[in-house]
């Protein structure tokens, strides 16, 4: 213990923690703390979408129950004393709860420290660690099942469970709760085996919503990405194939073409999501693994393109300018090349259709759809464009 020159016991920042005179450490002897988790376990139980809860509070609702069944009678018939005993809970069922002297009930935060000391010696090893952390009494999780696989539901029950730990942040008990790291935290890794202690400071761009854990939460943070990413990876992708057919036939008209058709691909691809998610076929819709499928539709579709706009510019040089003769033997040599690779494409990714893994089918059928569509495009559309703009790196200086 610290202890100043006068004999006097150090208080403040620096004071030492003395394990015989003070109460014991913890936010779980904190008999608020327990009472507000126990609230929360009950809401959770109660949300349509979660079924059978578990955690740490349970042992102490358990002990308090057996401990205080009246003599002789069975726990299980007085399943009202299954809770947190707290003043309220106390008064509501004074027949199970011996009061002083004075007629003063007894003191809750007395109770749940001694109730976690008995469960901590009777328990075996790691019983108890599953769900509360016995050397600090300062962490412990809640644990629930999920009944739903339904991407909007389980994404509602995110919000709502978000929603109940921000109406009740600054209730007693749970005002001492964190859940999870906040942006910017410091968070300690212990020391295990010969990996030693580590600091991490998470990332301050990190959502101030208190962060769910398990399935919920990995499906919460897929949703994040898909959302942050189905416009940037697209974006970023036409970018790059502007600058790059920019550079390569030194045109802006040309440039601007091709990428305006492949947006025309990439809008079917949107639409085949929409569809996907209507009828809840949920592992082929705009999922996250599903988006490198739109950057790849780009690609293939400014690759086609860039076939037909090259070879429609030698046939114009080679026909005098004769666009229908043009347009004919490039229909007739890299048209038939665009169409046998689509094919031969094709015959690689429709097996994948038979797979039951989720993000090969599901890939797969937008690569296959993104094909036909820029070929479709390419052959069809293109030549269009290319004839009622009149570019000049197709027609010359000199075309009419």
């Amino acid at each position: 213990d610290a202890w100043n020159l006068g004999g006097e016991r150090v208080i403040g920042p620096d004071r030492c923690y003395d394990e015989m005179i003070d109460p014991p450490q913890g936010i779980f002897n904190n008999a608020e703390v327990v009472k507000a988790l126990s609230e929360f376990e009950d809401w959770l139980r109660a949300h349509p979408h979660i079924g059978y809860t578990t955690s740490y509070v349970q042992f102490v609702k358990t002990l308090n129950m057996m401990l205080n069944a009246p003599f002789g009678a069975l726990p299980m018939a007085h399943m009202n004393l299954y809770a947190i005993p707290d003043l309220q809970h106390m008064q509501q069922n004074r027949y199970a709860y011996r009061a002083g002297p004075d007629g003063r009930l007894p003191d809750p935060q007395e109770i749940i420290p001694l109730y976690n000391g008995m469960l901590q010696v009777s328990a075996a090893t790691g019983e108890l660690d599953a769900f509360v952390n016995t050397r600090t009494w300062d962490e412990g999780i809640i644990v629930g099942f999920v009944k739903t696989m339904d991407p909007k539901l389980t994404h509602q029950t995110i919000l709502d469970i978000q929603g109940y730990l921000k109406q009740h942040q600054d209730d007693p008990g749970m005002a001492l709760v964190s859940v999870g790291v906040k942006p910017g935290e410091e968070v300690v890794l212990q020391a295990n085996g010969e990996q030693p202690e580590q600091r991490v400071v998470t990332d301050r761009s990190l959502s101030d919503k208190a962060p769910i854990g398990g399935f919920l939460g990995v499906t919460e943070a897929t949703r994040d990405v898909a959302f942050k990413e189905w416009l940037n990876a697209p974006v970023a992708t036409s970018l790059t194939v502007f600058l790059m057919t920019l550079i390569m036939f030194r045109s802006w008209t040309i440039a601007l073409i091709l990428i305006s058709l492949c947006f025309i691909t990439l809008m079917t691809q949107y639409g085949l999501g929409a569809y996907m998610t209507s009828i809840k076929e949920w592992s082929a819709n705009l999922a996250f693994h599903v988006q490198v499928a739109l950057s790849i539709a780009m690609g293939l579709g400014v690759d086609y393109g860039v076939y037909m706009v090259s070879r429609l510019r030698e046939e114009i040089q080679v026909s005098a300018r004769d666009w229908q003769q043009a347009l004919q033997k490039t229909l007739e040599t890299t048209g038939s090349a665009i169409v046998i690779s689509m094919v031969v494409l094709l015959g690689s990714f429709i097996p994948l259709m038979n797979t039951e893994l989720a993000n090969l089918w599901s890939v797969s059928l937008y690569i296959s759809e993104a094909l036909i569509m820029d070929v479709l495009i390419a052959l069809m559309v293109l030549p269009l464009v290319v004839y009622w703009l009149r570019p000049r790196f197709v027609f010359g200086r000199e075309s009419v």
